[in-house]
């Protein structure tokens, strides 16, 4: 691949990235990422062959540049729950919008495809196998709002705590209200990065003291 073919690549997983953010991941289509890079359809297809190649290349290159896991890596619900409030601790630091929501969004996309065969074709599936035939799909949803985004948050933040207790790892009483708490205290840390400034270390102090009480003690 020549220079000029690399860095155009380089650029449709920056511009993929920022749509990603947007919108998350079971919406985006290839339609989208056409438009934010302003390039025809042949031209995107060329590097990638659907949202899903272009969003794993998207968090190698968050990888790469020590920001992100791997999520493939992410077997368990205690995993993913690591890497979500690490991407929490990211949007702290750098009081700027992460990959938090199309990143568990994919999640629980790969825990679906692993149920496909026993179960009817879901709502993510039904998304990308639009996608592939360059339709939109039937009921595509708005940006989300702050409100909405901190809403998805707590009830992503409460499945990964009740798969963890299914695990065996976690213990906790009232997953959703602890889901509520976690997300309020981040968004007070957001604030406080801001206004009276917090170092790399206070972050990961207060953020690890947010979620260790739920690990079962040996």
């Amino acid at each position: 691949m020549g220079d000029k073919s690399i860095r155009k690549k380089q650029y449709i997983i920056e511009k993929a990235r920022e749509v990603f953010i947007e919108k998350g991941f079971l919406t985006v289509t290839m339609k989208d990422i056409v438009e934010a890079c302003e390039i025809s359809r042949g031209g995107l297809y060329l590097y990638f062959p659907d949202t899903e190649t272009l969003f794993l290349e998207v968090l190698r290159k968050e990888r790469e540049e020590g920001n992100s896991e791997e999520l493939e890596k992410a077997d368990t619900a205690v995993e993913m729950l690591s890497l979500f409030l690490r991407e929490q601790k990211k949007e702290v630091l750098q009081n700027e919008k992460s990959l938090i929501v199309p990143l568990y969004e994919y999640y629980f996309y790969l825990r679906q495809k692993q149920h496909a065969a026993a179960k009817e074709q879901t709502q993510a599936q039904a998304i990308a196998a639009a996608d592939r035939e360059g339709k939109e799909p039937a009921a595509k949803p708005e940006e989300l709002t702050e409100k909405e985004r901190f809403e998805m948050s707590v009830k992503v933040l409460e499945k990964l705590i009740i798969g963890g207790m299914r695990e065996g790892y976690l213990a906790c009483d009232d997953p959703g209200e602890e889901a509520k708490n976690i997300m309020f205290a981040m968004e007070g840390l957001k604030i406080c990065a801001v206004t009276i400034g917090l170092s790399e270390e206070e972050v990961t102090g207060q953020i690890n003291y947010l979620y260790s009480h739920l690990f079962i003690r040996d």
